[in-house]
């Protein structure tokens, strides 16, 4: 068993070589704006901002990198901030003009609750997106996308000397704008 496993180990790590000698990946980067509508009892529609840098390993097909993104709470009875550092990985299913995406986020989000103040904690953040990228010129495309957020969040609050946790899911879909380069 163990020699079998050594052996597929050894195998896929020749094929991945080969594959990045006779193409090294490319940086590409992401600049995304969009607006999520909070479901739930617990969720704010949030603004969000996010960047992701990092290399196309298929040359306009696979990328994989990570970044940082911001949410900004609209609601004025309920202001929260969320900041998710991200591990990123897309894939685009064509070479055409207007080409489908896939696009994968997935980190730990840090939150911070006006509502709940001292005891705020972040969790599993998870955005998967699902759009079209259009090209403006040279290697500049512009990309539009409808995806779910959901964002793991804990607080804690005393009660006559007791300590009680409450967790939720801060969430909701959205509309995505962006530009990579």
């Amino acid at each position: 068993m163990k020699r079998s496993i050594l052996i597929l180990f050894l195998l896929f790590t020749s094929v991945c070589g080969s594959v990045m000698m006779a193409q090294s990946p490319a940086y590409r980067g992401f600049i995304d704006t969009g607006y999520s509508f909070g479901i739930g009892a617990r969720s704010a529609s949030k603004w969000m901002l996010s960047t992701a840098h990092g290399a196309e390993f298929i040359p306009g097909k696979l990328f994989v990198g990570g970044g940082v993104g911001l949410g900004i709470s609209t609601e004025s009875n309920h202001e929260v901030y969320n900041m998710p550092v991200f591990a990123n990985a897309r894939y685009t299913f064509s070479d055409l003009k207007v080409a489908p995406f896939v696009d994968m986020k997935a980190g730990y989000g840090f939150l911070w609750d006006k509502n709940h103040p001292g005891g705020n904690e972040g969790g599993f953040y998870f955005a998967p997106t699902a759009g079209i990228s259009l090209p403006v010129g040279g290697d500049v495309r512009v990309n539009f996308g409808v995806t779910y957020t959901l964002q793991r969040a804990c607080y804690t609050t005393k009660d006559h000397g007791n300590t009680h946790r409450h967790t939720y899911d801060d969430g909701g879909f959205g509309l995505l704008m962006g530009v990579e380069f």
